[in-house]
């Protein structure tokens, strides 16, 4: 399978989530969710862990609390808790998809990736469609402001996971040795975030969920899609491509999150909602052009990476 191939599996993937996280709250809380879904998830790639684990040092170890603790423990309670607050799966994903900028404007100091002022341009497109659709007034924008605030630090916490991730890839300490390390490191995010969650889900909302047919369902996706596939795929591609551009895939996920939302909530897409996912994309497509000679003078290695992506 081809690379883009993979990046087009996992925005379809990511898109999704936030569609199931608002059928999720149906019948059950953020916190209750997210404990059920992480120790499962955990509980099926246990083998991995248990073959693997003679090949994982302190540093790696460490690895995967950072990570489980950013991807999967606090991005998971933002991205849960905005909507729970009440705001717009799409919202969730434009303001989540900020997260770029962040990335681009840290990357060249934390892993010595370039951002060039052009991936400044598309990244400023961005930040410019996500406000047109969340802005004060805008049309179909229903999402409460407090959970656009909380949305705002799933932004932050991606952020780090994914220069954390980078930046230990680049030192050849993070790396999976083959799909089988992969979801060993897996298991280990998911059991860290688990461990995180659970006592907030005690505390807060008393194991309360109510298991209908659509719960469950949706608990299997959430469990094998949302947690083992997208996080798998999103490892996957930051081991093999620039942080910029595996970033730069968040882009494409709040258009397909808002068509989602309106099949299957009823959600409008107002026009100021079309303007702001047209000059999102706009946005991705100038940031995913190839990199200059300056720059591939610059970063060889990071060239050849993107040669071969």
């Amino acid at each position: 399978m081809g690379f883009v191939a993979v990046e087009i599996i996992f925005v379809l993937i990511w898109a999704f989530g936030f569609i199931s996280v608002e059928l999720a709250l149906v019948d059950g809380g953020p916190f209750i969710t997210l404990t059920i879904r992480l120790w499962i998830a955990a509980a099926l790639l246990l083998p991995f862990f248990v073959r693997a684990r003679h090949r994982f040092d302190r540093s790696r170890l460490s690895d995967a609390v950072i990570q489980g603790l950013t991807a999967q423990a606090f991005w998971l309670i933002c991205i849960f808790q905005s909507q729970a607050l009440g705001a717009r799966p799409g919202e969730v994903a434009l303001i989540a998809a900020l997260q770029p900028l962040a990335t681009a404007a840290l990357a060249g100091w934390v892993v010595r990736e370039p951002t060039e002022p052009r991936h400044w341009l598309g990244l400023a497109l961005g930040l410019a469609g996500t406000v047109l659709v969340i802005a004060p007034g805008a049309e179909g924008s229903r999402g409460m402001a407090l959970g656009h605030l909380v949305a705002a630090g799933a932004a932050i916490t991606m952020t780090v996971a994914v220069l954390h991730r980078r930046r230990r890839g680049e030192a050849g300490e993070s790396s999976p040795q083959g799909a089988s390390d992969g979801f060993a490191q897996l298991a280990m995010q998911f059991g860290v975030a688990a461990m995180v969650i659970t006592p907030i889900a005690v505390f807060l909302e008393g194991w309360q969920a109510t298991w209908t047919p659509l719960y469950a369902a949706n608990m299997v996706w959430q469990v094998t899609g949302q947690s083992i596939a997208s996080f798998g795929l999103l490892w996957w591609l930051l081991d093999r491509a620039s942080a910029v551009r595996v970033s730069s895939l968040f882009y494409f996920t709040p258009p397909v999150t808002m068509v989602l939302g309106y099949l299957a909530f009823g959600d409008r897409i107002g026009w100021l909602d079309g303007a702001g996912m047209a000059l999102a994309l706009i946005g991705l497509i100038v940031v995913r052009m190839p990199i200059s000679r300056r720059s591939r003078a610059r970063f060889p290695r990071l060239s050849s990476v993107c040669e071969k992506t």
